[in-house]
């Protein structure tokens, strides 16, 4: 418990005091670049005080600086964070419509360009998505999206649902496969509890779709390479 109050104080701090200037910067920051290396140091911050190590595989697969789709297994709250902090991009993720309302992190959210999700009407959801997801990409800003819709709690895969992947599809935007190793033991969903140890973010594949023909396919072939990935990769030990 203490550690988790450590993290809430540090992500807490860190929300208050640069938030309105991050806020006023993201205002006139066109291309949402300092968002970006607020977001890593913001991340990497929350996760040093919560004793999590990331250890990043793969960097050599990165072709180009984006933008990209990015998909990735989803087990931990931390998996953004990981992310976001340790994969160098301009990145920005899908939030719910709620957060957007919480004074301060909501106005952060959305001046930085992040992409909210009324889970109640998908539809029109949908449409929003596509029209802010555009901007992003047209700024070179890769956008991170969990096909398993929800956070894993044992860790297996859930089946992929293929909404990122008609995105990419649509926007002709490559697809960065990733794989995370070791979340889902840090911060076991539904428990308030973060386990110091080391995780993984492993780079697996660029994958480009050139059509909305294309979208099981590659879905099919990304939701494989993960799958594989998890299974094949040695237990990580935490402390």
């Amino acid at each position: 418990m203490l550690r988790v109050a450590f993290v809430l104080l540090i992500a807490i701090t860190l929300l208050i005091i640069p938030g309105v200037p991050v806020i006023i910067v993201d205002i006139f920051d066109r291309k949402g670049k300092f968002h970006g290396l607020m977001m890593r140091f913001w991340a990497r911050a929350i996760l040093w005080a919560g004793g999590v190590r990331v250890k990043v595989e793969g960097l050599e697969k990165l072709k180009s600086r984006g933008p990209y789709v990015i998909i990735s297994n989803h087990e931990s709250a931390l998996d953004i964070m990981v992310i976001a902090g340790y994969l160098p991009l301009n990145i920005r993720f899908l939030a719910k419509k709620e957060l957007f309302r919480i004074p301060l992190l909501g106005w952060i959210l959305f001046f930085g360009r992040h992409i909210a999700v009324d889970r109640k009407k998908p539809r029109n959801s949908i449409e929003k998505i596509n029209r802010r997801a555009r901007r992003l990409f047209l700024k070179n800003i890769s956008v991170i999206v969990f096909p398993e819709g929800t956070r894993s709690k044992t860790g297996e895969l859930l089946p992929f649902k293929k909404g990122g992947f008609v995105l990419a599809a649509k926007f002709h935007v490559p697809i960065l496969a990733i794989t995370l190793l070791g979340t889902g033991k840090i911060t076991p969903k539904k428990e308030l509890k973060i386990k110091p140890g080391t995780v993984k973010l492993r780079i697996l594949e660029e994958i480009n779709i050139v059509g909305e023909t294309e979208v099981e396919d590659v879905k099919s072939k990304v939701e494989t390479l993960i799958q594989k990935n998890k299974k094949s990769s040695p237990e990580i030990h935490h402390s």
